[in-house]
C-alpha cells in the first residue's frame, strides 16, 4: 500500500492514509470528485461501526481521514472549475465576478470559535488543514480573476476569523451580514458602473 496523506489525530499518533488497490490510487491521484466520494464513504463506514467522536474518523483497520493540507490535484481541479465558470459566463453574455469565501476559520481561532466549525469539516481536515485549504482556495480565486481579467472581491482581511461575524464556519451572524453589506455595496456599485460603461460603448 502506498501512502497518500500524512494524517493526525489529537489523541493518536500520526498515521498514513493508504490506497486500496491500483484503481483507487489512480482515481485518488487524479480526481478530486472521486476523492471526496471516497472520504465520505470511509467516514460513513466508520460511523456505522460506532465511532462518532469529534475530529478525524478512524477506520477499524486503517487510519484517520483528516488531512493537514489540500491536495495539489484538488486545488488544480478547483482552478479549472473557476476557469470554466468564467468562460461559460462570458459565452452567454454575462459578466462574471469572483469573491473570496469569507470564513470564521483562522489559525488564531479560540476554542469557542473552533466549536462553531461543522463536524463534517473537522472529519475531513485538521484545523491547520482547514486554514490552509481556505487560504489556498482564496488565493486561486484571485489568480483566476487576474488571469481572466474579471472583477475580484476580497474582504477576508476585514471580516475573516472574527467570531462575532459568524454563526458557524461560513454562515453570517446578523452583525457579520451588516458588516459585509457595508463593504460590498460600494464595491458592487463600482463594478456595475464599469459594466454599464462597457455596454454603452
Amino acid at each position: 500500500k502506498t501512502p497518500i496523506f500524512r494524517l493526525s489525530r489529537p489523541d493518536r499518533s500520526s498515521q498514513l492514509l493508504h490506497y486500496y488497490g491500483g484503481l483507487d490510487e489512480v482515481l485518488s491521484e487524479h480526481s478530486y470528485f472521486y476523492s471526496e466520494l471516497r472520504q465520505n464513504y470511509l467516514i460513513r463506514q466508520a460511523q456505522k461501526k460506532g465511532d462518532r467522536g469529534d475530529g478525524p474518523v478512524p477506520l477499524e483497520d486503517g487510519p484517520a481521514v483528516a488531512i493537514d493540507e489540500p491536495t495539489p490535484e484538488a486545488l488544480e481541479e478547483y482552478r479549472q472549475s473557476l476557469r470554466i465558470f468564467a468562460d461559460a459566463a462570458r459565452n452567454i453574455g454575462a459578466f462574471p465576478i469572483l469573491m473570496t469565501e469569507h470564513t470564521l476559520i483562522a489559525e488564531s481561532n479560540s476554542p469557542s470559535a473552533r466549536e462553531k466549525i461543522g463536524p463534517e469539516f473537522r472529519a475531513h481536515f485538521t484545523h491547520t488543514g482547514l486554514v490552509h485549504s481556505f487560504a489556498a482556495a482564496n488565493r486561486i480565486l484571485g489568480e483566476v480573476a487576474k488571469d481572466k481579467n474579471i472583477p475580484f472581491i476580497d474582504f477576508s482581511s476585514d471580516l475573516g476569523g472574527r467570531e462575532q461575524f459568524f454563526r458557524d464556519h461560513v454562515h453570517w451572524s446578523p452583525e457579520g451580514r451588516s458588516a459585509l453589506m457595508r463593504l460590498l455595496e460600494p464595491r458592487l456599485e463600482q463594478i456595475l458602473g464599469k459594466i454599464r460603461s462597457r455596454r454603452a460603448q
